[in-house]
């Protein structure tokens, strides 16, 4: 994640189960797309770049669009 944010993403699409662990270390900046599958990370994408950005707290930190 620090990679992906040094490269200047603000965004990570993270797998549900390990949204508690990824969020214990979230670099600033770098916001959390909580996913559990494929279909669901289009979708995510397709939300942002819409500017749908509804978010939904979850646990450990992730959102969900």
């Amino acid at each position: 994640m620090a990679a992906a944010r040094a490269a200047g993403a603000t965004v990570f699409l993270v797998p549900a189960k390990n949204c508690y662990e990824a969020a214990s270390d979230t670099p600033q900046g770098l916001r959390l797309v909580k996913v559990e599958t494929l279909g669901q990370a289009v979708d995510a994408l397709h939300a942002m770049t819409a500017g749908r950005r509804r978010q939904v707290a979850n646990a450990g930190g992730c959102v969900q669009l």
